[in-house]
């Protein structure tokens, strides 16, 4: 007896979950998550991108993408948005305290999966799962990044460049970080960035060598191509 078996389409998937570090110090948490929707959007079009995106427990928020490579590019770039305090009130040319910048703690799980069709943070596939049990270990481990996937093969080299870029990004100053955001979003040249933020070319180099980028992009386009492959 022949018997018709339904074929699901499954597509590759990412899941970030994150929280916003030492929010209870944040004066505005309104305008911290108004600036992340823009940083989200900006994302979405210029990486060409699906993602979906939702906030939970005040100051909690997951992300669900396909796209799985680029996963830790969308994190690196947020965090860029967000110590450089893109989109919003403050605007400055000054280096402010590292301290006071704003920055978030990201757990990217990747692996097969359906997108879900409602709520997110109510999901329950293996990726949501991973993502979510890692994010709990993230404070244990005293880090703020952690990549991470459904085949165990490649998590110990996912770890190691975790803690690599973690390791760089941590010292961003927020001029650096608005550099870096530019740069790896945009694709401007430094030429073009130098326009943009009205200092000169100099300077712009200058806070990418500060940013390491070249071991940023080089960290990610490994990341890019061991997840491909």
């Amino acid at each position: 007896m022949y018997i018709a078996v339904k074929k699901i389409r499954y597509m590759k998937q990412a899941v970030i979950t994150a929280d916003i570090i030492d929010s209870q110090h944040i004066i505005d948490m309104n305008d911290l998550f108004k600036s992340l929707r823009f940083i989200i959007h900006e994302i979405s079009e210029k990486l060409a991108v699906k993602i979906r995106y939702q906030t939970y427990r005040g100051d909690s928020f997951q992300i669900e993408m396909d796209c799985p490579e680029k996963a830790c590019l969308v994190a690196v770039i947020i965090r860029a948005g967000l110590r450089s305090k893109m989109g919003i009130k403050v605007k400055t040319k000054k280096a402010l305290s590292i301290n006071r910048l704003w920055d978030a703690r990201f757990s990217i799980a990747l692996g097969d999966g359906n997108l879900s069709e409602t709520s997110i943070v109510e999901s329950n596939g293996p990726v949501h799962i991973l993502s979510g049990t890692k994010f709990d270990l993230l404070k244990k481990k005293h880090t703020t990044l952690l990549l991470s996937s459904l085949d165990r093969e490649l998590n110990p080299q996912l770890e190691v460049l975790s803690k690599l870029m973690e390791t760089i990004l941590l010292r961003w100053s927020n001029l650096s970080a608005e550099a870096i955001y530019y740069t790896l979003l945009h694709n401007c040249t430094q030429q073009e960035l130098a326009k943009i933020l009205d200092v000169t070319q100099p300077a712009i180099h200058k806070r990418l060598w500060t940013a390491n980028l070249d071991a940023i992009t080089m960290s990610l386009n490994y990341i890019d191509q061991l997840i491909k492959h």
